[in-house]
């Protein structure tokens, strides 16, 4: 098989949204476990590279690094996976360090879409008891919340696509994406959106055309966290729509905040439904819990 090769889109049903909640782990940092890529011992040849899950990981690795190696492999239940690098030399080698080190602080999440990544956590080290990251804090800036947005607010947000921007320059796992979408407000009356400036930024920087205003909603949308996961999805998928024909896009779908990723997977898959090819995601902030928006009730 021949590399780098662009992540490839399974398809994206409610059962498998539902599914995906009960997945763990559901995120992981490499900077947080030991180095994944191992040298041959003194009886082999070839280098040993480990993930923590296949999703993201390997599509990310394989879109991005020219470099040949056997199919990725598990052991038992274990949801780490591993290969073997075939005839590598060693200017192959520091070119895939190199690669590694652009993951290495970022967030990598395991859910339905092609990839997807968040620059990092709410909180450093992915603790409630630790202080904001700078990203968290940034985040924190942007969003108005119940008010106005302000001059601020607005300086905040375009950072946010800047470092957005700066990571798909240097990691190169979305180089296919040919579109990009931010993820819709839960109320369309809102006149200002973090990820609606996002992608803007990205789109302004980059060769992407921002597609934001064929995906909308299409009445506001009250709280969900009580909600059962099926009515929550439900509630979304009615109150989203794609006006236009997205065949054959590969799609960067964006948002500022990932909790439980029910939302962005309910997007992505209303834009396969549209025609899309793939979708890969990326946020600028990762939540400590995994399940911040889901309710316990079913």
């Amino acid at each position: 098989m021949l590399y780098p090769k662009p992540p490839s889109q399974e398809p994206i049903t409610h059962a498998k949204i539902q599914q995906m909640l009960s997945w763990a782990p559901r995120r992981f940092r490499l900077a947080d476990i030991d180095p994944v890529l191992k040298p041959p011992d003194s009886h082999a040849t070839d280098w040993n590279l480990v993930f923590p899950f296949r999703e993201t990981f390997v599509p990310a690795f394989e879109s991005a690094c020219s470099v040949e190696h056997l199919n990725f492999m598990s052991k038992g239940q274990q949801t780490f996976c591993y290969t073997f690098l075939k005839n590598v030399s060693q200017e192959k080698i520091q070119a895939l360090q190199t690669w590694l080190s652009t993951i290495h602080q970022v967030v990598a999440i395991r859910d339905c879409l092609a990839l997807s990544f968040a620059l990092d956590y709410d909180r450093m080290q992915g603790s409630p008891n630790m202080p904001r990251t700078e990203i968290g804090t940034l985040r924190s800036q942007a969003k108005p919340y119940d008010a106005h947005a302000t001059a601020e607010h607005i300086v905040a947000a375009k950072e946010l696509g800047r470092r957005c921007l700066n990571f798909l320059g240097v990691v190169g796992s979305y180089n296919s994406a040919t579109a990009v979408v931010s993820v819709p407000s839960s109320d369309p009356t809102q006149g200002f959106s973090v990820p609606t400036e996002v992608a803007q930024v990205i789109a302004e920087g980059s060769k992407l055309q921002n597609l934001s205003t064929l995906v909308r909603t299409t009445r506001p949308r009250p709280g969900l966290k009580n909600l059962p996961v099926s009515e929550k999805l439900k509630t979304i998928q009615e109150t989203i729509a794609v006006h236009g024909d997205l065949r054959g896009q590969n799609i960067l779908l964006v948002d500022d905040l990932y909790q439980s990723g029910v939302t962005m997977n309910c997007v992505a898959m209303k834009l396969i439904e549209a025609g899309a090819k793939a979708v890969y995601g990326l946020a600028c902030e990762k939540t400590c819990r995994n399940d911040a928006n889901v309710s316990e009730v079913e």
